[in-house]
């Protein structure tokens, strides 16, 4: 097997007609029927070494090898694709291929990266082809709280103005405690000699106007003679921790700095 073929789901304008700045997984929820015959296209995943020729939805792969969709049936390839009702039981591309009228109209305007301008795909009357609303999906209600923190923490990044500056509370040969100040859950970046790389999240609940984190460190300790450096991930202020003499090893297992059953050694 070279690839694996997923069909994506159409989305339809839910009766939008202007643009909003809420994610599309808020601000569109209806789509067409699942077995609709605009769902019957999607996106491969490919081994790139199988690949000869790659495309924007099918690519062609070397002699012998071949594509499976999540049914596992093999040829999942224009045309046979197009002949196929589409399954979503497994997987599912969601595609907002239209948006509001307003962003859609915006959208022929800039022709296509895959046709010539003078596309159906790109016409003005196409939009009613591909504004199907039969059903409501919510399988990407789950993602939402987390998106719309990314979202935050991008525009936090774009304007320039870091989000807080961490703190390092607890320090032991395997485990790093520290806190930040931040109204929104942040990644924490930790670099070991300019060679060992982690991130952590730091999503926890806020506790006094902090949000605390742990780094276990057992895959690679702490040695007399690191250096380390932690910042949030995508920029900001650069805290340094310099290990002079050996470290304590800290309790298992044990609750960060700013928790309800923290116990200070």
């Amino acid at each position: 097997v070279g690839g694996l073929f997923l069909y994506w789901k159409n989305f339809g304008s839910s009766g939008h007609e202007d643009f909003d700045s809420q994610p599309v997984i808020s601000r569109f929820r209806r789509c067409a029927a699942g077995n609709a015959r605009i769902n019957r296209e999607g996106k491969s995943f490919l081994r790139a070494r199988d690949v000869v020729r790659a495309g924007i939805h099918y690519s062609e792969l070397i002699r012998g090898q071949y594509q499976i969709d999540t049914e596992k049936i093999k040829g999942c390839v224009n045309p046979v694709v197009s002949e196929r009702e589409p399954s979503h039981q497994l997987a599912q591309i969601n595609h907002y291929i239209i948006k509001s009228k307003q962003e859609y109209t915006e959208k022929i305007s800039r022709g296509s990266a895959g046709r010539h301008s003078s596309s159906p795909l790109r016409a003005v009357d196409a939009f009613a082809k591909f504004d199907q609303n039969d059903e409501e999906d919510h399988i990407a209600d789950r993602w939402q709280t987390e998106v719309l923190e990314e979202l935050a923490t991008l525009k936090s990044l774009l304007s320039g103005e870091p989000e807080g500056e961490i703190e390092l509370v607890e320090t032991y040969w395997n485990a790093v405690y520290g806190r930040v100040r931040s109204d929104r859950p942040v990644d924490i970046r930790l670099l070991i000699n300019n060679r060992f790389e982690f991130f952590r999240p730091c999503r926890g609940p806020m506790n006094d106007g902090y949000r605390y984190f742990r780094f276990d460190l057992y895959q690679r300790p702490l040695n007399p003679g690191d250096e380390a450096c932690f910042q949030l991930r995508g920029g900001g202020p650069v805290t340094w921790l310099k290990v002079d003499s050996p470290l304590q090893p800290d309790r298992p297992r044990r609750p960060p700095p700013g928790s309800a059953n923290y116990q200070a050694d």
